[in-house]
């Protein structure tokens, strides 16, 4: 008897990795079901030098198994390319040429340089170059660029031009004043993909100040959402500055901002629906938190801001106490005093992996019975939102 192909794909997407293996071996269907979940993320990697761990080249393997099984090429969708180290055989530099053209579904993708700073000079220059035309011809929905160093010119440009969703973290540029001024905004019929989504992580300040240059506008015109971890607020400010007119969603991630003081004014943003700050629930406290939203707020004071949002890491290592009340109640007045309207104040509580979030779930009710009390006008308005998410590590880079 058939097993309805709906029911074959609920169970396999219930299953581990071993339960998949063994129910790929059931029947055809199971088999190809199967598949599809096995080879949804492929992971290449070019070796690692030293550290705790160390990784051996895996692309010869990876071009045998799509050499043999040409069919799983098409059931990769996300692919994560540890680059090539300096210890990385030339047949397994090779052996990656060759999985780059096998593979036509790619719809996401992670280039990491494995070692911080990876040069991206030292990659041979076919290899840099099968890899930006790989990105280009994949109709990619999102791009993560992470430890590579002094990326020239065109590469970045390539990146800029491959994936809707981008993400920065790790990377320098480091063009000399006279590279920087060689470089032409290109005509914007000529961009067949432009960026609605960037984030830029860690250690991605070169990232910034050179996007905040009009070279580089007609790349940025279609830039919905912006997400900056705050470090150096000068190139922040210009970045904001050079798209504010088409943003709708900004996260500032200040969780490694040590500074006793904070002062990030952004310019008027007519299009802001949703603003987001993320902080480690350690410096909740710090006076310049309230001084800085109140900044924010005031300079976007629109209609057309929906919702703040207020993130905080680490919270399974406190409690509720009495320091959060005059916090609570001058966020809640500063709010009600706003001329155009009320935006939603959602709390986003972000707890750490499975073991450790257990024993905060305890912590999370009264943080929320908490939040409720302190500002009932709020609450009252159903405008207030207190939830809780797990903290992925990957996030903070």
């Amino acid at each position: 008897m058939m097993i309805p192909h709906e029911l074959v794909e609920a169970i396999v997407s219930e299953a581990d990795v071993c339960s998949l293996k063994a129910c790929s071996l059931v029947s055809s269907g199971f088999c190809a079901a199967s598949q599809r979940l096995l080879f949804r993320t492929l992971t290449l990697k070019g070796g690692r030098e030293g550290g705790p761990s160390i990784w051996h080249p895996n692309y010869t393997r990876a071009n045998l198994l799509l050499t043999k099984s040409p069919h799983l090429a098409a059931y990769t969708t996300h692919l994560e390319i540890y680059l090539p180290t300096s210890a990385t055989p030339a047949d397994e530099i090779e052996s990656l040429r060759r999985v780059l053209l096998k593979l036509v579904y790619v719809r996401h993708c992670l280039l990491h340089g494995v070692n911080i700073w990876a040069r991206w000079s030292r990659y041979p220059p076919n290899l840099s170059s099968d890899l930006l035309d790989f990105l280009l011809t994949q109709e990619l929905k999102s791009l993560r660029i992470q430890s590579l160093a002094e990326i020239p010119p065109q590469p970045f440009q390539s990146f800029l031009a491959s994936a809707p969703k981008l993400h920065f973290s790790h990377v320098s540029m480091k063009w000399g004043p006279a590279e920087v001024s060689r470089i032409t905004s290109p005509r914007l019929s000529s961009i067949t993909t432009t960026p609605t989504e960037l984030l830029l992580g860690k250690d991605s300040t070169d990232a910034s100040d050179l996007l905040s240059r009009s070279q580089f506008s007609a790349h940025l015109s279609s830039l919905r959402r912006l997400a900056v971890t705050v470090i150096k607020t000068d190139s922040a400010i210009n970045l904001f500055s050079s798209v504010s007119s088409t943003l709708r969603f900004v996260c500032l991630d200040c969780r490694d901002f040590t500074k006793p003081h904070f002062s990030l004014p952004l310019p008027a943003l007519p299009h802001l629906h949703s603003f987001e700050i993320i902080l480690d629930i350690g410096r909740r406290t710090q006076p310049w938190f309230l001084e800085s939203l109140d900044q924010i707020i005031a300079s976007n004071q629109n209609s057309s801001l929906q919702e703040i949002i207020i993130s905080y890491s680490g919270v399974e290592r406190y409690r509720a106490n009495p320091f959060y009340v005059p916090l609570l109640r001058e966020l809640e007045s500063l709010l009600l005093d706003l001329p155009l309207g009320i935006p939603r104040l959602r709390w986003r509580l972000g707890y750490g992996p499975v073991h450790v979030r257990q024993h905060g779930s305890a912590n999370f009710v009264e943080l929320k019975e908490l939040y409720k009390k302190e500002m009932p006008e709020l609450e009252g308005m159903k405008k207030l939102v207190v939830e809780k998410f797990e903290m992925d590590w990957r996030e903070n880079v």
